[in-house]
């Protein structure tokens, strides 16, 4: 029998009725888990300049807060709204040590429950922690392309639909123009969603969903493992890519960030999650990449070195804090 995010959803949303008017605590960062949170900040206005923090949190801002967690070569970002309102834009961890550190992690950040997990797409290292995440801080909302089992066709995968039957999560697919609310100010809009079979099958990363965060500060844009394909509908989806920050997809892999997504977007700071494969072999980010991002003159960070990337956005600007203080144009 086919299972698809659809078949589930009505069902789920029956079953987490009565909790869709939940709110958070958490407005506090609190503090940072061992090995995460940065203890050097960067400002990308200039560029080079470096700095220390006093403490271990955060900081406090009137803008978007995203923390790019150090999980190898894996996507996993938690986002804080002005106002303490949270959600997880993918889940992804390379196993239960790691897992637990994402959870040590959000468990110091002040979260409680999440207002939206957003997967972008199926891939274990994209929702591997996801089921942990769910069962510690439950989410208002999952948000995912309704793929098929068998299109997808692995056991992380079929696993995580047998947890979202179970658990009552309230489970919704994203379509394109699509507008959520996050927190007070702050909102996230679906760009494209592509979860057909024809797709999948083909390439599953030309699946990921695309999205902007923004609020009246700053953009933020997200899009998985998007490679050609992907990109070329973002370019043709009508909607202004225009963002200060942007997401490298497909971990730096040389099929995406091409010349023309550099330029539709136009992004100051660009943050790669990457590291060791399952193979142990670091293949990403692509030389090619990281030359269309030093040619465009964008300030890059990675988790391979730079370990988790916090980017607080507000009035004031941007702020970059990072373990290894850098701010690096391009490579």
């Amino acid at each position: 029998m086919k299972r698809r995010w659809t078949a589930l959803a009505g069902m789920l949303a029956l079953l987490l009725l009565a909790g869709a008017l939940a709110h958070f605590a958490g407005s506090s960062p609190g503090k940072s888990a061992d090995g995460f949170l940065a203890e050097s900040t960067a400002d990308p206005m200039a560029e080079s300049t470096e700095g220390s923090l006093t403490g271990s949190s955060a900081g406090s801002t009137d803008g978007l807060t995203m923390h790019y967690l150090d999980v190898g070569k894996c996507n996993c970002v938690l986002v804080k709204s002005a106002d303490g309102r949270f959600m997880m834009i993918d889940a992804g961890s390379n196993g239960e040590d790691e897992t637990r550190e994402i959870l040590e992690y959000l468990e110091d950040q002040g979260v409680e429950t999440l207002d939206y997990l957003l997967i972008t797409h199926p891939h274990k290292d994209h929702i591997r922690a996801a089921e942990a995440v769910l069962e510690t801080f439950p989410a208002e909302t999952v948000l995912m392309g309704d793929f098929e089992e068998e299109t997808v066709g692995t056991k992380t995968f079929s696993g995580f639909l047998d947890f979202l039957e179970k658990s009552g999560q309230r489970v919704s697919v994203p379509e394109p123009g699509d507008v959520y609310p996050l927190g007070e100010g702050a909102s996230f809009t679906i760009l494209v969603q592509d979860d057909s079979a024809e797709t999948a099958e083909e390439e599953l990363n030309d699946c990921s969903t695309g999205l902007i965060l923004e609020d009246e500060y700053q953009r933020f844009l997200f899009y998985g493992d998007g490679k050609e394909k992907a990109e070329e509908a973002l370019q043709n989806s009508g909607y202004d890519l225009k963002s200060d920050v942007m997401m490298v997809a497909h971990h730096g892999g040389k099929g995406s960030t091409k010349k023309k997504m550099l330029e539709a977007v136009n992004p100051r700071i660009a943050v790669i999650s990457c590291g060791l494969d399952d193979e142990g072999e670091m293949r990403e980010p692509s030389d090619k990449v990281l030359e269309r991002l030093e040619e465009a003159g964008v300030s890059v960070y990675r988790t391979d070195r730079d370990g988790t990337v916090v980017i607080s956005g507000g009035s004031d600007g941007l702020t970059v804090r990072t373990k290894e203080q850098s701010a690096r144009p391009g490579r």
